[in-house]
Order: C-alpha cells, then sequence, then structure tokens
C-alpha cells in the first residue's frame, strides 16, 4: 500500500453545487464517502451501478451492507482517516451475493482537517 501526502480539503459535501455533482456522477468510476465511521455519506452514480443498488439504499448505512467487514478497504480507509493521506491497493478481491467477486484497485483519502470524512474510489 503506497502513501501520498494530502491537502486539506472541505469537511462536507453539503452544499455542494450543481456542477459539481454533475462532475462527481460522471465519473468512470465508483466514489464512494465515508464518516470516521465507516457510514456511507455520499456515493456517485458509478458506485450505484457497482454495487446494483440505490443512493437511498446506500447513504446513511454502514459500508459494511455493501462489502465485507474484513475488506482490505476498511485498512485503507482508517489508515486515510488516521494518518491524514491517501492511501491505496492495487489487488482487492471484493466478493458478495449482490455483485459477485470482483477485483479491483482502490484508493482512500481523507476529507477535511483534521479529517472526518473519506474518499474511496474504486477500479476494475
Amino acid at each position: 500500500m503506497q502513501a501520498l501526502p494530502r491537502q486539506a480539503q472541505p469537511a462536507a459535501m453539503e452544499g455542494t453545487s450543481p456542477s459539481l455533482l454533475a462532475i462527481l456522477n460522471a465519473l468512470p468510476a465508483p466514489l464512494i464517502v465515508v464518516d470516521q465511521d465507516f457510514f456511507v455519506q455520499f456515493v456517485n452514480f458509478e458506485s450505484q451501478q457497482f454495487f446494483d443498488s440505490g443512493r437511498s439504499a446506500m447513504v446513511g448505512n454502514p459500508l459494511s451492507d455493501l462489502v465485507p467487514a474484513d475488506s482490505p478497504l476498511f485498512t485503507l480507509l482508517h489508515q486515510a482517516l488516521q494518518q491524514n493521506s491517501s492511501h491505496s491497493d492495487h489487488a482487492i478481491w471484493l466478493e458478495t451475493p449482490r455483485i459477485g467477486r470482483r477485483l479491483v484497485a482502490a484508493t482512500a483519502g481523507p476529507m477535511g482537517d483534521p479529517p472526518t470524512q473519506a474518499v474511496l474510489t474504486l477500479h476494475e
């Protein structure tokens, strides 16, 4: 796993302008924002496609509802929040009844100063 220094980011997605929301939803990769307790705060359109689930079923619920609680994704997110730096892994297997078995690369980065949320991106 690789650690990269990170600049301070806005603490929350609240007040996001429609144009920024459109950009996030146009990204060709799943993007998920979680809080310090790993509850989902935001998902883009591609996340909904990847997890075969709607925004209302994802936002406000624990990330462990989407991926197994022992997934390396939680380690990446924890490192991002604790070390205030980005971390990535290029070979993570995700397996659930809903999405099947998928090999992804993942990057987690902190949001806020101090970080209170983290952004997770997945790439197949």
